[in-house]
Protein backbone atom coordinates (compact mmCIF):
# COMPACT_ATOMS: atom_id res chain seq x y z
CA UNK A 1 0.00 0.00 0.00
CA UNK A 2 0.96 3.24 -1.01
CA UNK A 3 1.45 6.19 1.62
CA UNK A 4 1.40 9.94 0.83
CA UNK A 5 4.18 11.66 3.07
CA UNK A 6 3.23 15.11 3.85
CA UNK A 7 4.56 17.91 3.76
CA UNK A 8 2.92 20.97 5.83
CA UNK A 9 2.68 24.57 4.91
CA UNK A 10 5.78 26.19 4.36
CA UNK A 11 5.46 29.99 6.07
CA UNK A 12 8.65 31.52 4.36
CA UNK A 13 11.07 30.81 1.72
CA UNK A 14 13.34 30.02 4.97
CA UNK A 15 10.93 26.23 4.58
CA UNK A 16 11.70 25.66 1.13
CA UNK A 17 14.99 23.92 0.80
CA UNK A 18 14.61 21.49 4.00
CA UNK A 19 11.33 20.57 2.95
CA UNK A 20 13.27 19.84 -0.83
CA UNK A 21 15.77 17.65 1.04
CA UNK A 22 12.65 15.98 3.08
CA UNK A 23 11.44 14.59 -0.08
CA UNK A 24 14.22 13.78 -1.18
CA UNK A 25 14.92 11.17 1.35
CA UNK A 26 11.49 10.22 1.67
CA UNK A 27 11.89 9.32 -1.79
CA UNK A 28 15.14 7.89 -0.89
CA UNK A 29 13.02 5.53 1.01
CA UNK A 30 10.44 4.80 -1.34
CA UNK A 31 7.72 7.28 -0.68
CA UNK A 32 6.71 9.09 -4.00
CA UNK A 33 3.61 10.06 -2.99
CA UNK A 34 3.42 13.93 -1.55
CA UNK A 35 0.50 15.42 -0.22
CA UNK A 36 1.09 19.04 -0.09
CA UNK A 37 0.00 21.76 2.36
CA UNK A 38 -0.56 24.98 0.96
CA UNK A 39 -1.90 28.61 1.92
CA UNK A 40 0.48 30.45 4.52
CA UNK A 41 2.89 31.70 1.93
CA UNK A 42 2.25 31.46 -1.71
CA UNK A 43 5.59 32.28 -2.21
CA UNK A 44 6.91 29.61 -0.53
CA UNK A 45 4.34 27.43 -2.17
CA UNK A 46 5.24 28.68 -5.83
CA UNK A 47 9.13 28.16 -4.81
CA UNK A 48 8.82 24.66 -4.10
CA UNK A 49 7.03 23.64 -7.31
CA UNK A 50 9.20 25.56 -9.23
CA UNK A 51 12.24 24.30 -7.34
CA UNK A 52 10.93 20.69 -7.51
CA UNK A 53 11.15 20.53 -11.23
CA UNK A 54 15.34 19.47 -11.60
CA UNK A 55 15.74 17.20 -8.92
CA UNK A 56 12.62 14.64 -8.99
CA UNK A 57 12.16 14.75 -12.74
CA UNK A 58 8.56 13.08 -12.39
CA UNK A 59 9.41 10.46 -9.64
CA UNK A 60 7.46 12.42 -7.16
CA UNK A 61 3.63 12.34 -7.02
CA UNK A 62 2.08 15.68 -5.56
CA UNK A 63 -1.77 13.17 -4.66
CA UNK A 64 -3.48 16.25 -2.95
CA UNK A 65 -2.81 20.08 -2.11
CA UNK A 66 -4.54 20.90 0.63
CA UNK A 67 -5.78 24.31 2.46
CA UNK A 68 -8.50 25.43 4.76
CA UNK A 69 -6.70 29.01 4.20
CA UNK A 70 -7.57 29.52 0.34
CA UNK A 71 -10.77 30.07 -0.37
CA UNK A 72 -12.03 27.46 -3.37
CA UNK A 73 -12.14 29.56 -6.03
CA UNK A 74 -8.57 30.74 -5.41
CA UNK A 75 -7.44 27.49 -5.55
CA UNK A 76 -8.59 26.97 -8.93
CA UNK A 77 -7.75 30.05 -10.04
CA UNK A 78 -4.38 29.61 -8.59
CA UNK A 79 -2.50 28.11 -12.41
CA UNK A 80 -0.11 25.56 -10.46
CA UNK A 81 1.18 24.15 -14.07
CA UNK A 82 2.74 27.49 -14.58
CA UNK A 83 5.06 27.03 -11.84
CA UNK A 84 6.98 24.77 -13.86
CA UNK A 85 7.21 21.75 -11.13
CA UNK A 86 8.87 18.60 -12.38
CA UNK A 87 6.32 16.21 -9.83
CA UNK A 88 3.08 15.24 -10.77
CA UNK A 89 0.47 16.86 -9.91
CA UNK A 90 -2.51 13.91 -10.09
Amino acid sequence: MKVCYPIFRMRSLKEVDPNLQRVEAMLDRGFDLIRLYVGASHEADVAFLKESTNPYDGRVTIKSWDSPIFRTDDMWSFNWKNCGSGATAV
